[in-house]
This record gives structure tokens, C-alpha cells and sequence, in this order.
């Protein structure tokens, strides 16, 4: 079974229970539902846990967990992520990038994807060159071409003084 992040508990929400969620997913609609199963990574094992309810606030998701029923039991989960099955239609998750090889249209090396950041706009590669400069790419269809998962690599469109 592989499991991908989809997204990190940040905070408790009320005294209930709940807890306070930012999404690793274009659609986290779609990713969250009531009566789904997701894995958390607690003391290097993870715990099966089920949603039993969903509410969407600002930029956050506030999930209750079958297993947490007040804020003592939420304590334990904050900064931990949630995983979930990968299944073979899934779309691209952002993590799954980190340590890609970078490479322009001519095939020159740019560097090593190191990290992302999330902006109200999308995603941000941030990619590390040999000489240990940062270069940031957004992560839309005008600039990263192609995709190669076998390889780990990623074909970046590069205009002037983007690097």
C-alpha cells in the first residue's frame, strides 16, 4: 500500500474534537468525506482513522476523527500529516516532485527540486541549483512541459530571469 500526504492537522477547533487541517490537494472536496479512511503517522506507525464529519472554513478543513472526541484527544495529532491510499487515477500530488531533477527545454540541468510552497494562486517549486542557488517556479502548464515519473525528472519552460 502507498500512501501520500494529503494534508496536515495544524490545530484543535472548539473542544469537540475537531481539528483544524490546511489540504495538500487541488480538491479537497473532493479528498474529504464523511466516512472516509486515511493513516496517520504517530510514533513511527500509523493509526487507521475514519472522518465522521466535514466543514470547510476559510482556507482550512476541520475534520472529526472516530477516535478524538474532545481537545485532549486532539492535542496529540497537531503538526502530524494525513495520508492516504494512492490509487493508479490519482492525480499528481506536489510531494511527490521532491528530489525530482529539473532540466530545461534543451535538456540542460537547473537543479533538484528541495521543496514547494503553497500560495493563494497554487503551488511554487522551489528547486536548488548545483551551486546551491534557489530558483522558484510556478507549478502551472506554462512552465513545467513534462512530467517523467519513471526517470524523476521535470521539463521546466525557463524565461529570462526566472534562474
Amino acid at each position: 500500500m502507498e500512501l501520500v500526504i494529503i494534508g496536515t492537522i495544524v490545530n484543535h477547533h472548539g473542544i469537540k474534537g475537531e481539528v483544524k487541517v490546511i489540504a495538500h490537494t487541488d480538491y479537497p472536496e473532493e479528498r474529504f468525506k464523511k466516512g472516509k479512511t486515511f493513516y496517520i503517522l504517530k510514533e513511527d506507525e500509523y493509526e487507521k482513522i475514519v472522518i465522521d464529519s466535514v466543514r470547510f472554513h476559510k482556507n482550512f478543513v476541520l475534520l472529526k476523527f472516530n477516535n478524538i472526541n474532545n481537545i485532549n484527544d486532539c492535542l496529540e495529532y497537531k503538526g502530524l500529516d494525513i495520508y492516504s491510499e494512492r490509487h493508479e487515477d490519482d492525480r499528481v500530488y506536489i510531494t511527490d516532485l521532491i528530489d525530482f531533477d529539473a532540466y530545461d527545454e534543451e535538456g540542460n540541468l537547473i537543479g533538484v527540486v528541495r521543496d514547494y510552497l503553497e500560495v493563494p494562486q497554487g503551488y511554487i517549486l522551489e528547486l536548488e541549483t548545483e551551486e546551491g542557488k534557489k530558483v522558484l517556479v510556478p507549478y502551472v502548464d506554462e512552465f513545467i512541459k513534462d512530467i517523467d515519473f519513471e526517470s524523476q525528472e521535470i521539463v521546466i519552460h525557463l524565461i529570462e530571469g526566472m534562474i
